[in-house]
């Protein structure tokens, strides 16, 4: 059974901020890992959707954007999954604070900007070809005031397995990567 994992803007988001150094040596590091991760996603192992391309807009992350566009993977023909995907994930204690018109906007916005419902029908398209899928993203159960449930929610009562980066990078490709800690003396 052949393995996905499916990025998150957010793990992305961190990729570049916490892996990327300033000094020489280390800047070496983080472009080794980039390099693999990127061949990764290049052989459609890790998947990057559109819609996350799409929501990296932050100056950090442009080069690795960059780097990644011609390797986005289309969610198109997924457009008519999302809208059951957003009715029965509303987070329906927030529904009576909405009139029609904010329902019908953010309803919008799920469908046409925001990625994570989009990545529960890519995870879901996955399974049903029978692969073993991950999502991995950095996102927490703590309250957002989202009118759509958290990933974590929604891939647990989806049956979808939920991770964050460090799991992807220190656990999946734990016989590939291989990190050295120094410590030096003050």
């Amino acid at each position: 059974m052949a393995r996905k994992l499916i990025l998150d803007t957010s793990s992305i988001m961190s990729f570049v901020k916490y892996y990327c150094f300033n000094n020489q040596n280390e800047k070496k590091i983080y472009d080794k890992l980039e390099t693999f991760i990127l061949s990764r996603i290049k052989n459609e192992e890790i998947i990057i959707i559109d819609k996350v391309l799409k929501e990296l807009r932050n100056p950090e992350s442009k080069k690795l954007k960059d780097k990644m566009k011609s390797f986005g993977y289309s969610t198109q023909y997924l457009l008519d999954k999302i809208e059951p995907l957003f009715e029965t994930n509303l987070v329906q204690i927030r529904l009576k604070y909405l009139d029609e018109w904010e329902l019908e906007s953010q309803r919008g916005l799920y469908s046409d900007k925001y990625a994570d419902l989009y990545l529960i029908a890519v995870c879901e398209e996955f399974k049903k070809q029978d692969h073993q899928v991950i999502l991995i993203s950095e996102e927490s159960l703590s309250n957002d005031h989202k009118l759509v449930e958290k990933l974590p929610t929604i891939c647990n009562r989806r049956d979808i397995e939920y991770r964050n980066l460090p799991y992807m990078i220190f656990t999946v490709y734990k016989n590939e990567l291989s990190f050295d800690l120094e410590i030096k003396k003050y």
